[in-house]
């Protein structure tokens, strides 16, 4: 069932990719910022304090798949339970499961193989005691959990848990440790997806302390992960057949407090053999808890065989008067552009120190090409005052996307819109 619907899907691309060559075409001119725009097609509202996470919108097999938590605690992210939502694409019901309604969780994401089984794998911090965080991960087969990880916090703090299928029949499982000097700073596991056996594998040793994972990807027998550390961000390269690993730096900056860079996305862009990471790097003035992690949107474009750095371009930028929130998602949406959004506060912001919004001054949606020398072009950009927190996107199709986000008022409003790049001829 599993390579029938790939063969599929795979055909699908394929002719989308032939219709929307005007758009994703490698030989494409650069498209003039005048000549496009971001329009709404649609907005539903979910319901009020949702909370998801930046890697917990998937869509597998014709059908949005969703994370979310209820209650949500805006100085943490954290919410009671664990809800999975699941709709087709061209369907407007939804079907709900509701989990764990005695535990607060934080940091879910989805995990899927495409060719070993049809299930679903949720893994997740458990921060119902923050002296006692638990990373978990869960099997889901379409109506039960069952679970098949748990590691606590006897041997190093554990949060963002991260999890990504090897295509070989195994999901791989890291687990960073932010109170580890560096050595050891991350955890790795396998499991075999058959007989979910945990196999524990060597630990990943960094720089210094801090660690942080956020994304990574699959790619011909390698699994690419950025991993942020204290002021640093080095790239990961882990060989999935030698189980080995090696560092590459890409970034180092100065921040008072030490932050390592946050909302990591990793995309690969296969006609041009580019890899993009686009991420937060903490501005020298946030000195949390006063104003919350701030910084400047990055977005870094590598060549694949080499890693070479291509470009290095702040994409959304700080002031004297306002920086970007960590509350940033970006999202690949053709083999040429990206979607990133994000918000920008007032200098003095005291979000993480009260738990309370305030101070916001505007929302970005934007779309940027790679152009063919791997620099990066704004294409469209739409700006608001209604400003928004949480926001996680989702690519439908070459022009089209999901984009859910929660407003920032006293109520969180979660949202859910579909947006299309329109390019004027």
């Amino acid at each position: 069932m599993k390579r029938k619907t790939i063969l599929s899907l795979a055909c699908y691309v394929i002719l989308l990719s032939l219709c929307t060559g005007c758009i994703a075409s490698k030989t494409t001119e650069v498209i003039q910022v005048e000549n496009a725009n971001i329009q709404l097609v649609s907005r539903d509202l979910l319901g009020n304090h949702l909370h998801s996470n930046m890697r917990a919108f998937e869509i597998i097999d014709g059908y949005l798949h969703m994370l979310l938590t209820t209650n949500v605690t805006p100085a943490s992210g954290t919410g009671t339970g664990l809800q999975y939502w699941k709709k087709p694409l061209d369907g407007e019901k939804w079907e709900v499961h509701s989990f764990l309604p005695d535990r607060v969780v934080g940091m879910a994401n989805i995990v899927s193989d495409p060719y070993y089984t049809n299930d679903l794998f949720f893994i997740f911090n458990d921060r119902t005691n923050e002296q006692d965080r638990y990373a978990i991960m869960e099997r889901f087969d379409g109506t039960e959990l069952r679970r098949v990880f748990e590691l606590d916090q006897s041997s190093g703090q554990v949060l963002n848990p991260q999890a990504i299928s090897s295509q070989d029949g195994y999901i791989h499982i890291f687990v960073p440790d932010r109170t580890s000097s560096g050595q050891d700073g991350v955890k790795w596991w396998r499991m075999n997806i058959e007989t979910e056996e945990l196999e524990r594998l060597q630990d990943i040793s960094l720089p210094t302390r801090g660690a942080r994972m956020y994304d990574l990807i699959y790619d011909n027998g390698k699994i690419i992960v950025p991993i942020a550390v204290q002021t640093q961000l080095h790239l990961g390269i882990i060989d999935t057949e030698k189980l080995t690993i090696s560092l590459q730096l890409l970034d180092r900056f100065t921040s008072p407090d030490f932050m390592p860079p946050r909302s990591i996305n990793l995309f690969k862009y296969e006609e041009f053999g580019f890899y993009l990471l686009t991420y937060l790097r903490p501005s020298y003035f946030s000195n949390r808890p006063f104003t919350g992690l701030v910084g400047e949107v990055v977005a870094m474009v590598l060549d694949c065989d080499t890693l070479e750095i291509l470009s290095s371009t702040v994409i959304g930028d700080f002031s004297d008067q306002a920086a970007v929130t960590h509350y940033m998602k970006s999202e690949q949406l053709n083999n040429q552009m990206f979607v990133v959004a994000y918000t920008t506060v007032a200098g003095v912001h005291q979000f993480h120190l009260t738990g309370k919004h305030g101070n916001y001054v505007a929302s970005h949606l934007a779309v940027w090409q790679i152009t063919e020398d791997g620099k990066v072009q704004l294409v469209a950009e739409d700006v608001t005052k209604d400003t928004r927190w949480d926001q996680v996107l989702a690519r439908i199709d070459d022009t089209t996307f999901f984009f859910t986000y929660n407003s920032t008022t006293n109520n969180n409003e979660k949202w859910l819109e579909v947006r299309k790049l329109v390019v004027e001829k």
